[in-house]
């Protein structure tokens, strides 16, 4: 069996397809990954074949940000982007499908480019998700977006998918959304050396990250800073997972900062005893895989509902970023350290995971449907 999977380029949405992958290679299947041409190079670090689904461009560009005054503008602005972001790269990924001859594309709920190829060519596609469910007003916003791109390919629409994997605990998920297969969230967050590993604090250590994205912007930069500063005052260790680049840019950090940089969330968050993080998807699930307590600080999108919907369960707390000042955070990392419902909350959300089907038990259906054909 021939697999094209296709992702936006970005860290979040690409590497929680990863475990699948590799499970589908492991039952002898060919898996062929296609992004855009600048995520070429990372996604590649993963160990799996990819392909540039299009010439060079940047996608910052086509997805920009839009002005907003409110989460809905936001979301639905964020929804556009996905959608140029598509209509950019679908005739690319058609003549890839064309070319390659898959029998079964898997993709990622906001890429909307490869669903639109599989069609063109008679392709069954499967979608699995990264986290919470995204909004509909977000997909709704892409496809009236992509609306001349169906028209082109002459579709009423997206196509329906063959089957969909939802990776997110039920309890976690956002209510009234249409029931998907379950399959386990196996934490991948990129290649890394991990010899030289967090050395023992000797106290309770506390992981923060603002994911790969936010950490850039130099606001951001600063509440890191203000951050990990109080956080000593509970008498945590931290361990700050940030890009190196934005590293160098914090300047000195306080004795008790044991570790900074690029650091692997699934090696470090079993040691952790609390998680503050932006409410990205592959944090809040790996924290949830990992039964570890954790702290939202939304700033965008679906970061506000993986912190709500976390709080939701008793497994942690969200306190908006635009609220976010460092003695806010510190008052909330010491409630929930103080809380003892956290923890045995949090370690029913890993349950919840682990009770799910791993990878590798979800490839018979994807062998299954790839020569079902492609849904009425």
């Amino acid at each position: 069996m021939r697999v094209l999977v296709t992702t936006c380029p970005a860290h979040g949405h690409f590497l929680p397809l990863v475990s699948l992958c590799w499970s589908l290679r492991a039952a002898g299947h060919d898996v062929l990954v296609a992004t855009p041409e600048p995520f070429v190079a990372y996604a590649a670090t993963a160990g799996l074949p990819v392909v540039a689904a299009t010439d060079p461009f940047d996608p910052r560009a086509v997805m920009r940000p839009e002005p907003a005054t409110d989460r809905l503008e936001l979301l639905t602005g964020t929804g556009r982007g996905f959608g140029r972001l598509a209509a950019r790269t679908v005739d690319g990924l058609a003549g890839l499908v064309g070319r390659w001859r898959p029998d079964l594309l898997v993709t990622e709920p906001t890429e909307y480019a490869g669903p639109i190829a599989a069609a063109a060519h008679g392709v069954p596609y499967a979608i699995q998700t990264y986290g919470i469910a995204s909004r509909r007003e977000l997909h709704e916003a892409a496809h009236a977006e992509l609306a001349p791109v169906y028209a082109r390919f002459g579709l009423a629409g997206r196509p329906r998918e063959s089957l969909y994997l939802d990776v997110c605990p039920a309890q976690l998920q956002l209510p009234d959304q249409p029931a998907g297969v379950r399959m386990r969230y196996v934490p991948y967050n990129g290649a890394a050396d991990v010899t030289a590993d967090i050395p023992d604090p000797g106290r309770p250590l506390a992981v923060v990250t603002a994911g790969s994205f936010l950490g850039r912007a130099p606001a951001v930069q600063e509440l890191l800073r203000g951050i990990v500063a109080d956080l000593g005052g509970l008498g945590l260790a931290v361990a700050l997972a940030v890009d190196p680049a934005v590293r160098e840019q914090l300047g000195p950090l306080p004795a008790h900062v044991v570790a900074a940089g690029w650091l692997s969330l699934d090696q470090v968050l079993p040691r952790a005893a609390v998680a503050v993080h932006h409410g990205g998807a592959g944090t809040t699930m790996t924290c949830a895989a990992h039964g570890v307590p954790q702290l939202a600080l939304p700033f965008v999108n679906d970061n506000f509902d993986h912190g709500e919907r976390v709080a939701a369960t008793g497994a942690g707390r969200c306190l908006p970023g635009a609220e976010a000042e460092p003695a806010a955070v510190r008052a909330v990392v010491r409630e929930l350290l103080d809380d003892p419902a956290a923890r045995p909350a949090a370690a029913r959300l890993a349950a919840d995971n682990a009770a799910a089907p791993a990878p590798p038990a979800l490839v018979p259906a994807l062998e299954a449907l790839a020569f079902a054909g492609v849904p009425a």
